[in-house]
């Protein structure tokens, strides 16, 4: 079982960002409504089952991600949550440099 953001709750990473006093978060395939997506942040990360992560919108939205943060300047990353290999990110000039746990 994984945490479908890597482990760390929206409001662990936007305080360890306040922490920092610097760091983006970018938050992708959120509901449109912005109660909802404030409701969706508040609460504790979903667990589901392993290995469903490889579907096609899962690598869509990595590379929509890879893109902001390219577009942002950022290319060194420090990376709050769970070591993961990323595959791909070079071809946006990102290096992840570092995981950290908030």
């Amino acid at each position: 079982w994984r945490r479908d953001d890597f482990c760390v709750a929206a409001t662990d990473a936007l305080r360890a960002i306040a922490a920092e006093g610097q760091g983006v978060m970018v938050v992708l395939s959120a509901p449109r409504d912005s109660d909802a997506l404030l409701a969706r942040l508040r609460r504790e990360p979903e667990v589901r089952p392993a290995g469903k992560d490889k579907d096609v919108g899962q690598w869509r939205r990595n590379g929509a991600g890879a893109q902001i943060l390219a577009d942002l300047g950022l290319g060194r990353l420090r990376v709050l949550g769970t070591p993961r290999r990323q595959i791909g990110l070079a071809g946006y000039g990102l290096e992840i440099v570092e995981t950290v746990q908030p």
